[in-house]
């Protein structure tokens, strides 16, 4: 009787753990963020910054005494004024590199990477023995499910081209305890 109860708390615990490890791993699906560049004299701060999709980059004049400056994007997505002080914001709704220049001072150049946001991990389940979640998903994007049993090595479950916004996972060959997490293959 007690070694009974026993395998009901460890089998009761090893699930828990699973949804929680699953509910870790998962990217939150957060409201857009604004990503802060300094435009100083002579210079962009960071020059480089990644970012997710609907994400925005707002730039700020600052230490710009004399100087005029502007960010504009080669492929004239956006041109902000010319200006010494104050601040300009542009939100990027498509993935990509979009690199900029100030337009009085070629020298002075960045670039913004946006990509889409990792796959939220959700409704993590134990059933029949089975392992399942859901997780977010670009229609016709291309995901690989991993999983490892420290966090350090991972190993490839299954890849699979979305046929829709949500996808279904299962391992039906669960024994031991799994953390998972899902990328999307071939993000720029």
């Amino acid at each position: 009787m007690i070694a009974a109860a026993y395998c009901y708390l460890m089998r009761r615990a090893v699930f828990a753990m699973l949804t929680l490890s699953a509910l870790l791993l998962s990217a939150s699906q957060a409201a857009a963020a604004t990503t802060n560049v300094a435009v100083g004299t002579f210079y962009f701060d960071p020059a480089q910054v990644n970012i997710l999709i609907n994400d925005s980059v707002q730039w700020n004049w600052v230490e710009t005494p004399g100087y005029f400056h502007s960010t504009t994007h080669f492929g004239a997505l956006w041109n902000s004024p010319v200006q010494m002080t104050g601040s300009f914001t542009f939100m990027f709704t498509n993935t990509g590199y979009y690199p900029y220049v100030c337009t009085l001072h070629q020298w002075m150049y960045g670039s913004v990477s946006v990509r889409y946001p990792p796959p939220a991990i959700s409704n993590p389940q134990r059933v029949a023995g089975e392992f399942r979640f859901t997780y977010s998903a670009i229609t016709n994007a291309w995901y690989i499910v991993e999983s490892s049993t420290d966090l350090t090595q991972w190993r490839g479950e299954t890849t699979n081209k979305a046929t829709a916004a949500t996808v279904s996972y299962t391992n039906a060959a669960l024994h031991n305890l799994q953390y998972y997490r899902v990328r999307r293959l071939f993000d720029p």
